[in-house]
């Protein structure tokens, strides 16, 4: 039996590397058609499977089952000779760097399905964020009246951010991968990092908004004083401080909905709610009469 523990062995590296192809085979293709929480979900899974598997290996149970367990194995009448166990608890380096190998493979899988992770989560969050740039349609010249609540994309949004945390949350919580540090640390640091991305690409697309606004707004009162020569001022409430009213209501429930994301660290939280500009979190003046 002893003769067979090199083609045992042979056998579990061909087992490992056809865990790391089936990882990265499994990863679904980032495209319009699976940019959604169960694509997600389903890489969560393979982190967490592949963690587990690398938890296995760094805690010595490869080593027992290939080698230590190998040499108690009774081999008829007879069993391993002590001298036999004393080689097999000494790990030869060959062997250490072969787990070492599998291990980084694993770990190099992991990371592009971290990557895919991020990607598909943030070409679903951009969809929703480019609706930003629809409020000037929705307002100029349209007779709406004036905007009291945050607008369906952003309640989509903040919907995708909770079920991103639900998802994490999951995964931490599958059996085995709850005591595990690492996974824990990763999958936490990935969950802000998407929080704090999504914040960017969001404040990029407002602050742009509001610089349109603001170019329009100026030459439409150049253009009325060129006609009039002299200033023309009215309180009235015009479409672009509709725009911007309406900017407003949604970051700040953006800013509320974060508050409530307790898996958020709290120093990524304040680096978020820092990185909205203040133009899209102060009300456009005051609303019409009999509006709060």
């Amino acid at each position: 039996m002893p003769s067979l523990r090199h083609r045992f062995w042979k056998l579990t590296l061909q087992l490992l590397n056809a865990f790391v192809y089936a990882i990265k085979s499994a990863q679904p293709p980032v495209d319009d058609a699976q940019n959604d929480l169960l694509s997600i979900r389903s890489l969560f899974a393979l982190l967490t499977d592949g963690h587990l598997v690398l938890r296995w290996i760094s805690s010595g149970n490869l080593e027992k089952m290939v080698l230590h367990n190998f040499a108690l194995t009774p081999v008829g009448p007879k069993t391993a000779r002590l001298a036999d166990l004393v080689k097999v608890q000494n790990t030869p380096v060959w062997l250490t760097d072969c787990l070492e190998d599998c291990s980084e493979r694993i770990r190099a899988a992991l990371e592009c399905v971290k990557t895919n992770v991020c990607t598909s989560f943030q070409e679903s969050m951009k969809v929703l964020i480019r609706q930003v740039q629809d409020l000037p349609r929705k307002y100029r010249r349209t007779s709406r009246d004036w905007p009291t609540s945050p607008s369906t994309y952003m309640l989509s949004m903040n919907k995708k951010l909770s079920s991103l945390a639900e998802e994490v949350t999951t995964a931490l919580t599958r059996s085995g991968s709850v005591s595990s540090a690492d996974l824990e640390g990763e999958l936490k640091v990935l969950f802000d990092d998407l929080v704090l991305k999504t914040t960017q690409m969001y404040q990029a697309q407002t602050e742009e908004l509001i610089a349109s606004v603001k170019k329009v707004e100026d030459s439409l009162r150049r253009l009325r004083v060129a006609r009039s020569g002299s200033t023309v001022s009215s309180a009235a409430q015009t479409d672009d401080d509709k725009i911007r009213q309406q900017v407003h209501l949604d970051t700040t429930a953006y800013a509320k909905h974060l508050e409530t994301l307790a898996l958020l660290s709290e120093t990524d939280r304040q680096t978020c709610l820092s990185a909205l500009s203040p133009n899209t979190v102060t009300p456009a003046g005051s609303s019409p009469a009999g509006t709060p």
